[in-house]
């Protein structure tokens, strides 16, 4: 048996996301439900196929799972999901317990933890994302405290004034991307995209990596002057604008 998250893309359809380690933690920020692939080497009968959820010893019914296993076929899946987890809410913390039964048999059992600080999944600190910013030729000064956290305020301007670039990097306790506010500005002769898409999709590609960067940046292609946010990796990502000459990016962690 295979169990992975389940995700929900910004299309809304329910995508796969990290593999459940049994006895392991599930730190997938985004997880709103479980897949199961369960195989079978008796395929040449029909059955019954259940699969039930314990949370800290008390049974989920939201999860609960009824369906005939089709004769002939050697794998099933199933989508565990409440309501809840269709409209985008996580899993809750907690200890978890997975069982699946055959005609009422249990063929198979794993349990796992959703821990209670489920942090966002980014890939550098913010100490690292300075560092980047730095080798990308901004100028970075310490801002003090903004929002209660550490700042540190970069910018860079094109050498014949036609463009100018932002970016507010916060730090939270523990050396991570509290938050990162970015700014593009076209100060001479509008749109600003041009110069906008480079700047922030090379940050976004760093900071959420090769799994999620493209689903990240496929979004921001897709949004303008409206404001519109996603969440992903355990963060939302908010992108807006004022006209043609300003875009604006923001990336917080979600509250846990």
């Amino acid at each position: 048996m295979t169990s992975l998250t389940l995700r929900l893309s910004p299309a809304g359809t329910l995508v796969e996301g990290e593999r459940v380690t049994p006895g392991g933690e599930v730190p997938d920020a985004d997880a709103v439900g479980l897949r199961l692939r369960v195989t079978s080497q008796d395929s040449d009968r029909s059955s019954a196929l259940s699969a039930r959820i314990f949370r800290n010893g008390r049974p989920e019914p939201g999860y609960d799972v009824d369906r005939p296993w089709d004769r002939g076929a050697r794998t099933e899946t199933l989508d565990l999901l409440t309501p809840y987890g269709r409209a985008g809410f996580t899993l809750d913390p907690g200890d978890y317990r997975l069982e699946v039964y055959r005609d009422g048999s249990t063929r198979a059992e794993i349990e796992w933890t959703v821990p209670e600080d489920a942090r966002a999944t980014l890939h550098l600190t913010a100490d690292e994302l300075l560092a980047l910013l730095r080798d990308d030729g901004m100028e970075c000064v310490e801002a003090g405290e903004g929002d209660h956290r550490p700042r540190t305020d970069c910018e860079l301007s094109s050498p014949d004034g036609r463009w100018h670039l932002k970016a507010e990097v916060s730090r939270d306790p523990h050396g991570g991307i509290g938050r990162l506010f970015l700014q593009a500005d076209s100060l001479t002769d509008p749109p600003v995209a041009p110069h906008a898409r480079p700047f922030f999709g090379r940050i976004v590609t760093e900071l959420y990596g090769e799994e999620r960067a493209p689903e990240a940046i496929g979004w921001l292609r897709r949004q303008g002057e409206e404001y519109a946010q996603l969440r992903i990796a355990g963060t939302y990502l908010t992108a807006y604008g004022e006209g043609e000459a300003f875009r604006f990016l923001e990336i917080v962690p979600v509250e846990p």
